[in-house]
């Protein structure tokens, strides 16, 4: 398995990110198969690359696998979410309920205390 670092990965995000909104999906699922893929699959991507600039186009089982074997190496250049802390919920301000707060409300207009 190859390992990235963190400014790597980065780099990759920002890359892929631009070819996704140029629409190069292909060009796309090629470099994460090449990075991330074993041999046979780099082969298999390699040779749908080369039909593709050849045809002008891919077939639907050619989509279907560059999906299936390319894009599924996406989570691995996305950066690790943060943890999340859970903060302590404060202290209420007064411990007393609903009626004890009209009874004290109440007693205090009177004038008592």
């Amino acid at each position: 398995m190859v390992r990235l670092t963190k400014e790597r990965k980065k780099t990759l995000l920002r890359a892929y990110k631009r070819r996704e909104g140029r629409n190069y999906h292909r060009e796309n699922a090629v470099i994460l198969i090449n990075i991330f893929g074993t041999a046979p699959q780099k082969k298999k991507a390699e040779k749908i690359s080369i039909n593709h600039l050849k045809r002008g186009g891919l077939t639907y089982t050619e989509v279907n696998w560059l999906y299936k074997y390319g894009h599924k190496h996406y989570d691995k250049i996305l950066p690790k979410p943060r943890k999340v802390v859970k903060r302590r919920k404060k202290a209420p301000i007064c411990t007393l309920d609903r009626n004890q707060m009209i009874a004290r409300i109440s007693s205090i207009r009177r004038g008592r205390r």
